[in-house]
Parts: C-alpha cells; sequence; structure tokens
C-alpha cells in the first residue's frame, strides 16, 4: 500500500477480545467488550485487504460486497463502525451512508474515497453525518489508527451513555425517595398537626375546668352566708369591665377575676355570728380576726401556681389609698393596680348586701357611698372607671335581704329553656346557679344526656326555681 500521511507508530495487535486500553496489563479483571466493524466494498481484493489489517487488534470485522446486502445486515446486526468505498455499481458510498445513518444513527462512519471523489465527499459528509474520510490508497498505520481513534470515541460515546443512564436512574430513585421523603414529613406534620390540635384542646379543657374549679370554690364559699350567693361572681365581673375600661391586659385580668372569685376564700375559718354581722358592727378582737383573712386567703392560694398573681391581690384588696388599710399599710400606686380594682367592686356589692353597713343600699345608693371615699379608701382613676362601667356591667336591681337576683339583659343569641325542654347537644349561655346561689354548671357547657338527667333531677327536687339559658341558634 501507497501511504498518503506520516506513518504512526502503533502497538502491537493483541489477540484476546477488543482493542486493548492504555496500560491494561494481561489477566486484570477490566475486559473491554469486542467493538464490531461492518466493511462494505465491491472489491473482494479490498474488503480482504481491510479483514487481514484490522483481524489482528482483536476487533470483530464483517465485511460485504454490496451496500444493498449491507443494509440487511445493519437491519440483523449493530457495529460501532461502519466503513463504506464511495465508488459501488449498485449505490453509491454516500447514499449508502445516510442510510445506514437512519438505521444505526450512534454508529461511528467512515469513507473511503479517491482524489477524484473530492466533491461528493463533501456531500456525503453532510447527508451521511460522517466521521471522517480517508484517502485511497491508504497508509496502513494511519488507516488502523484513525480506526482506533474511531472507535475510542465510540467507547467514550457507550460509556457517556450508560453513566447517563445510570445518573439517570439515580435522579430517578432520588426523586421516588425525596417524594417519599416529602409523602413521610406530610404524614409526620399532619400526626403533629393532629396532636397539637389535641394537646390544645386539652389545654383548653383544663383551663375550664380550672376555672370551674375556682367558680364551684367561691361557690362552696358563699353556702356558709346565704345573703352572699352571688357575689363573688358578680364582683368578677365588675371587676373586669373596670380592668377592661383602664386597659388591663390578659394575665393581669386574669389574675384579677380568680381573686375577685376567691377574694373571701379566707374567712372559711370564721364564726358564723361573724359572717352574719355587717363588718361596720364588728369591734375589738373580732374586727382584728376579720382584718387577718386577706393573709389567710394568700396562703391558701400560693400553693396553686396558676394562682400566685391572684394570691397576691387577695392580699391587697383591703389596702386602703391613703395607707390606712391592711395588712401592709401600701399607700396610692404602692397597691397593685388589680387589688384596687377588687376593693372598689367588692365593696359596691358588699354594701348592696349589707355586709359591709348596716343597711342593704340601692345601687345609687352604693355608686355615691364609693364616690364619697374617692382618695381614702379608693383610687380616683378605678372609681371613674367603674362609672364608666356600670351601664354594661349587670347592675343589680334592688338587694333585699336574702335576695340574690340579677338583672340580665337577655341577649338575641340566647334564649331561657324550661328543664323539660334540654336535649343533649344544646350549649349553655350562662352559669346554671341553684337557689342557694351554688353554681351547677357553668356557661360554654355542651350538655349530655347524662347531664341533663342531672339537672333534671336536681331541678325537680329544689324549693326556688332553677333557670337555664342556652344558646339559640347553636
Amino acid at each position: 500500500m501507497i501511504a498518503d500521511s506520516a506513518s504512526r507508530t502503533l502497538p502491537a495487535p493483541s489477540a484476546g477480545s477488543g482493542f486493548p486500553a492504555e496500560g491494561q496489563r494481561e489477566g486484570t479483571a477490566t475486559e473491554v467488550p469486542t467493538q464490531s466493524i461492518l466493511c462494505v466494498d465491491d472489491e473482494d481484493n479490498i474488503l480482504n485487504a481491510l479483514r487481514r489489517l484490522l483481524r489482528p487488534y482483536g476487533w470483530r470485522v464483517v465485511t460485504v460486497n454490496s451496500p444493498v446486502r449491507a443494509l440487511d445486515v445493519l437491519l440483523e446486526d449493530s457495529f460501532d463502525l461502519i466503513i463504506s468505498d464511495m465508488r459501488m455499481p449498485e449505490m453509491d458510498g454516500s447514499k449508502f451512508l445516510e442510510q445506514a445513518r437512519s438505521l444505526q444513527p450512534d454508529a461511528i462512519r467512515i469513507l473511503l474515497t479517491g482524489q477524484a471523489d473530492m466533491s461528493s465527499t463533501v456531500d456525503a459528509i453532510n447527508r451521511g453525518g460522517l466521521y471522517r474520510f480517508i484517502s485511497k490508497p491508504w497508509d496502513d498505520q494511519q488507516f488502523v489508527f484513525e480506526v482506533r481513534r474511531a472507535l475510542e470515541r465510540r467507547a467514550l460515546e457507550l460509556d457517556r451513555a450508560r453513566l447517563e443512564a445510570i445518573t439517570h436512574g439515580q435522579n430517578q430513585l432520588l426523586r421516588e425517595m425525596n417524594q417519599t421523603l416529602e409523602e413521610r414529613v406530610r404524614a409526620r406534620t399532619a400526626e403533629i398537626d393532629a396532636a397539637n390540635a389535641s394537646l390544645q384542646l386539652a389545654q383548653e379543657r383544663l383551663r375550664s375546668d380550672f376555672a370551674l374549679s375556682i367558680k364551684l370554690l367561691a361557690s362552696l364559699i358563699e353556702l356558709r352566708e346565704r345573703s352572699l350567693a352571688g357575689h363573688s361572681r358578680r364582683v368578677a365581673e365588675i371587676a373586669r369591665q373596670i380592668a377592661a375600661s383602664l386597659g388591663l391586659d390578659r394575665n393581669g385580668t386574669q389574675d384579677l377575676i380568680y381573686a375577685a372569685l376567691l377574694h373571701d376564700i379566707g374567712k372559711i375559718g370564721l364564726r358564723d355570728d361573724l359572717l352574719h354581722t355587717p363588718e361596720a358592727l364588728i369591734e375589738g378582737l373580732d374586727r382584728a380576726e376579720i382584718r387577718k383573712h386577706p393573709l389567710k386567703g394568700e396562703a391558701a392560694l400560693m400553693g396553686v401556681s396558676g394562682l400566685r398573681g391572684a394570691a397576691a391581690l387577695v392580699r391587697s384588696h383591703r389596702e386602703r389609698y391613703d395607707g390606712n388599710g391592711s395588712p401592709d399599710g401600701l399607700v396610692g400606686e404602692e397597691i397593685p393596680l388589680g387589688a384596687r380594682i377588687l376593693s372598689v367592686a367588692k365593696d359596691y356589692d358588699a354594701v348592696q348586701l349589707g355586709t359591709l353597713t348596716d343597711e342593704c343600699l340601692s345601687p345609687g345608693e352604693a355608686l355615691r357611698f364609693i364616690e364619697a371615699r374617692v382618695g381614702t379608701h379608693y383610687d380616683p382613676r378605678v372609681v371613674a372607671a367603674l362609672c364608666r362601667a356600670l351601664p354594661q356591667s349587670g347592675e343589680r336591681t334592688e338587694a333585699a335581704a336574702g335576695g340574690d337576683e340579677e338583672s340580665v339583659t337577655v341577649g338575641a343569641a340566647d334564649v331561657e329553656i324550661a328543664p323539660q325542654d334540654l336535649r343533649p347537644g344544646m350549649t349553655l349561655s350562662r352559669d346554671v346557679i341553684s337557689g342557694e346561689g351554688f353554681l351547677l354548671l357553668a356557661a360554654e357547657e355542651k350538655l349530655s344526656a347524662e347531664l341533663i338527667a342531672h339537672l333534671a333531677d336536681y331541678a325537680g327536687v329544689e324549693k326556688e326555681p332553677v333557670r337555664f339559658w342556652v344558646y339559640s341558634e347553636r
């Protein structure tokens, strides 16, 4: 053969399968798969020369002397490299490689051409997507070098496709894992949300039960003196109205309401005759004993962490604005605001009951009683807030001895209902109070069949009727 370019030194042919990789030694675990070459030429001597030149390198070489038959071979077998002559009688190499490209687009294509075919070669490059063309006659070493480089490119393409497939598979697996993880996160989040909702309901129920327990305790305190029935609840409502007018924060208001409900807890140990006697008529050691009840009340409440703020207000609710109160003789702003509010609220209701003075005052007289002591007994700001709050505070009607009725404006959303008309699912709009002023059930309680049965039984044995108010649209 006549060389058409500078010769290159090639490694000796390998007898093994596939062309050996650079630096690969015999007996290593990695083996390069055998690569296939299809040679197409109408001259058998050219095909024989190609077979002799290429087979010693371990490549699988298939030769076909007809481009038409070669297309059939391409339908049945796959190749890494297709080498075709340009001039053939049935079909020229340009057209053959174009059709071969459509059958096996990933195969590398090389065209063998003579100098006279250069114009056709340019067309073949465009139509057949050639990797390279080699002029005839060729140099053997240069020819093998080009074949080797073409097959290395094909191997690299296969490796890239393999890696892309692996990457695609890993990405798909990662997406599936992410989706699974997201689903697990969503499921876990839903579980946490459900648990949080359950905890929130439990906490709300605990707060509700805590408040109800305080109301029940207040009712038990008042059972010793019937004239006190409902006193603590009214004081709590008046105190709440004053606190709202003065802008007291939520926690301070909560402590104030608890203190209002329990401000008389220190009186539990007093003799019955002291409870039945107006304070204005109590003197001597008995008066000193009365003055101790705020300290006893504070001591009784300090053991409950949720009532320590209220306990401080109970201790100071008998302090006077001018400093002549008890038990600490605090003056003006030294007295906690909640205690100043409680002092006004409880005295406003007490003078109507006749437990503070020797007569029962009307609401108007009670207000004038409070106003007459502004600056001495009471904080002027608190008294002003009481005056603003009274129209909305559920002011008492005439408080005859033993009477405990409250004037309540019936809201459009609730109705009074007879015991026999109570039904499961109804929600109480107001506290249920016994004839003696004892709290039976708190407002906002949803009625069950069991609760209704107990209420009906109790209402049947009460001397005075028990009133039930429920939301009309719930």
